[in-house]
């Protein structure tokens, strides 16, 4: 069953969404990986 949730970051900026796995009120750190931009290259140029 998921709950809302709330994701309230340092700079003030506030995220809603829903919660998943244990029920406990808590915090702690979120890390965020994106893959690097791929750049679109022209052959010829």
């Amino acid at each position: 069953m998921t709950k809302r949730a709330i994701l309230v970051l340092e700079d003030g900026s506030v995220y809603d969404g829903f919660s998943f796995g244990a029920e406990a009120d808590t915090h702690g750190e979120v890390v965020v990986k994106t893959p690097p931009a791929r750049v679109a290259r022209r052959r010829g140029v």
